[in-house]
């Protein structure tokens, strides 16, 4: 875990696996839960906007963890065109903005303002890739695929076309 020292100056704490475990008894959540919290509140320290937006009612929990999360991996210098980039839009939009679009729209601004970075976590996310299919149970089944947004496309373009020639050739019988 990174947090930063008074002087802004990053350095690395080890939170344990039973620290998160014991953090979850205690409040009756997952470790999961409780580490994506405890992700949040650390950056949140250093969004001090966003911060201060939440306390004040103008911006709700859930707006502030999409901002944060999306923030923790820009680098300090960055930060606080982010914050500024995204609370203008943000709360310029109110409750009209959902805490999805908002995350969508951070994505965007942290894009443009670390395209280094944006193309590392692209190569990153690239590792893992994956396909996975599962039976449901009825006879039907799921199937799940990360890949890069252009291939999903693709995918879901020719597994759409062929469900609708099979419904279509269903029909076709159906009424024989």
């Amino acid at each position: 875990v990174t947090v930063w020292d008074e002087d802004d100056a990053p350095r690395s704490v080890e939170l344990t696996d039973e620290a998160i475990e014991i953090a979850s008894t205690a409040l009756r959540r997952s470790p999961h839960t409780v580490s994506r919290q405890l992700a949040t509140a650390r950056m949140l320290a250093r969004l001090a906007r966003t911060l201060a937006a939440v306390e004040s009612g103008a911006l709700t929990a859930e707006h502030a963890e999409q901002i944060a999360r999306i923030a923790h991996d820009l680098p300090c210098e960055r930060l606080g065109d982010y914050e500024k980039a995204v609370l203008a839009r943000v709360l310029k939009a109110g409750s009209a903005m959902t805490p999805g679009e908002t995350g969508a729209f951070a994505r965007r601004v942290r894009a443009r303002l670390d395209a280094a970075g944006e193309e590392a976590r692209r190569l990153a996310a690239r590792r893992h890739e994956d396909v996975r299919i599962w039976a449901e149970g009825d006879g039907l089944a799921c199937l799940m695929a990360r890949l890069p947004m252009a291939d999903a496309a693709r995918v879901h373009a020719a597994i759409d076309a062929r469900a609708r020639q099979a419904k279509a050739e269903q029909k076709a019988a159906a009424s024989r």
